[in-house]
């Protein structure tokens, strides 16, 4: 006797923020131009009326280590080195696997006084401010601003870099307007978080440069997954207009884009309120550059491609689909 046994496997349901929403984002595509717009030419003047605020890792300054001989907060250090004079100091403590406290202070380039003489005025006020506990200098290290420069360029380069080689892949990925249109994005969300930088007064350093990257692949991941929606439904919608065909593939991945910023956004937040100074740069920027990331591959890197007057880009992504599925 035969037996026959069927199985099914259960379907896996994912939790959705819109279900079955037509929300007609191409529709407000002038309106986010002209939102966009603005935030360049602010971001444009920013420059001129704020000024680039480079830090020590560009600008050159001094490295003072001390070690007290317990642990101690950074708030009285910051006190110590305000009395001093200088007010925008940036103070980071450092614990080994031995449990033993390095309290790093960088301060930019001063003319009172030789490197040796500037470290032992802090270490003496920083002792002085945490009595009982006893302060040893451990190390006193210059960053000129020569080496600053390089360091400038190597992270502008950096940044460069990254947005052609992402606009390289995307051109291969699917079609060169894609690939602009991205580029475009990646360049529309750095440099408006850059003017934002300045009107702030945060300061370009090794750690907001990582923000601005971070920003980078956070942008284009965001953008890939859209525009990946956007030529399934190019060869499987044929003769629908683009306007329809991009603001079905938005309104399909609006629960998935939803979800994602929203959980990077929780997490920065909760660095925002208990990182502390040494990575409160890192996070503002982070926040502000995730935000405008999210709004740009909706309403920036899908928008060109509308208005690129490209014609006959659902047979472009056809042929190219049709000839990956033979070679596979």
């Amino acid at each position: 006797m035969n037996t026959t046994s069927t199985s099914t496997t259960p379907r896996v349901k994912f939790f959705s923020f819109f279900k079955k929403v037509n929300f007609p984002f191409m529709k407000w595509r002038k309106g986010a131009y002209f939102f966009s717009g603005t935030c360049i030419v602010i971001a444009i003047f920013s420059y001129f009326i704020f000024g680039v605020h480079l830090s020590i890792d560009f600008r050159g300054g001094m490295e003072i280590t001390l070690r007290p001989t317990s642990n101690v907060s950074e708030q009285p250090i910051r006190e110590a080195l305000s009395n001093l004079g200088y007010k925008d100091a940036e103070v980071k403590t450092i614990t080994d696997i031995e449990g033993n406290m390095d309290i790093l202070v960088r301060i930019k380039s001063t003319d009172v006084g030789t490197i040796t003489e500037v470290a032992n005025k802090i270490e003496r006020a920083v002792a002085e401010k945490l009595k009982p506990v006893h302060v040893e200098l451990r190390q006193t290290q210059s960053v000129g601003p020569k080496i600053g420069r390089e360091l400038m360029f190597a992270a502008f380069y950096a940044i460069i870099v990254t947005a052609l080689l992402i606009m390289i892949y995307l051109w291969w990925r699917f079609e060169w307007i894609f690939g602009v249109g991205a580029t475009i994005a990646l360049i529309h969300d750095v440099f408006i978080t850059s003017g934002y930088m300045n009107i702030m007064g945060i300061e370009y350093s090794m750690q907001t440069v990582a923000a601005l990257l971070t920003i980078l692949g956070y942008s284009i991941n965001d953008t890939i997954v859209v525009y990946d929606r956007i030529r399934e439904n190019f060869m499987k919608r044929h003769g629908e207009p683009i306007v329809d065909i991009i603001n079905r593939s938005i309104n399909e991945t609006l629960s998935r884009t939803t979800i994602t910023a929203g959980t990077v956004l929780l997490s920065l937040l909760v660095l925002f309120f208990t990182g502390g100074p040494v990575v409160h740069d890192f996070v503002v920027v982070m926040i502000f550059g995730v935000t405008f990331g999210t709004y740009s591959s909706i309403f920036v890197a899908s928008s060109l491609i509308v208005d690129s007057g490209v014609k006959n880009i659902g047979k472009k992504m056809e042929k190219k689909g049709a000839k990956k599925r033979i070679a596979a």
